[in-house]
């Protein structure tokens, strides 16, 4: 199952502020990396690095090694993934994760971002959840 994860879950998980969910989803994920795909975009490893001191970013970037995930720029997501989501009524950087998502082919983005994400699922081609909506379903 091919995901893209919001900043969020990284932030929960290798924050000072860890939220169980998130942490036991990033675990299922790295027991069987057989089962589960993740893309990951500048933009979100970005705005992870705002909210996290330099030891756990570089937590987060062991994380992605780990996977051996790379991270795609920003500039190779095409401007009409994004527009359209703009163009929906999203926020710039929420419309920017969901033209990623959409670009990349993600069966799934995971999010904890309830009012401007999760709320309008019935906007994307792919499944959106919280990471215990995730879980729940994907045990």
């Amino acid at each position: 199952m091919h995901l893209v994860l919001d900043s969020n879950e990284y932030i929960f998980t290798f924050g000072k502020e860890r939220e169980p969910f998130s942490t036991k989803l990033l675990t299922q994920i790295t027991l069987q990396p057989e089962t589960y795909s993740l893309s990951i975009c500048r933009p979100i490893i970005e705005e992870v690095g705002r909210h996290l001191q330099p030891r756990q970013l570089s937590e987060v970037y062991g994380f992605l090694n780990t996977l051996e995930i790379d991270i795609d720029e920003r500039w190779v997501v095409p401007f009409e993934y994004v527009e359209r989501y703009v163009q929906s009524g999203l926020k710039s950087g929420d419309a920017f994760i969901a033209g990623y998502s959409e670009w990349v082919g993600a069966d799934c983005l995971v999010s904890e971002n309830r009012a401007d994400i999760v709320s309008q699922a019935q906007l994307f081609p792919f499944k959106v959840f919280t990471a215990e909506q995730f879980l729940k379903k994907h045990r």
